[in-house]
């Protein structure tokens, strides 16, 4: 990937730590952020005042 993206030929210490850091992330999200958010009941609630440019 280093090599197709910057041009860079990456030593096996720069892998082995890039390794080391993406084996580090976590997917601790809460299961929230994949809810639908809530809509109002009201379809002209939250719509926008028609700009008169006359």
């Amino acid at each position: 990937m280093g090599k197709h993206q910057l041009g860079l030929e990456l030593s096996n210490k720069e892998i082995a730590s890039i390794e080391s850091f993406l084996a580090s992330l976590t997917d601790s999200s809460p299961d929230s952020v994949t809810d639908a958010p809530l809509m109002p009941d009201d379809p002209a609630a939250g719509k926008a005042e028609e700009a008169d440019f006359d």
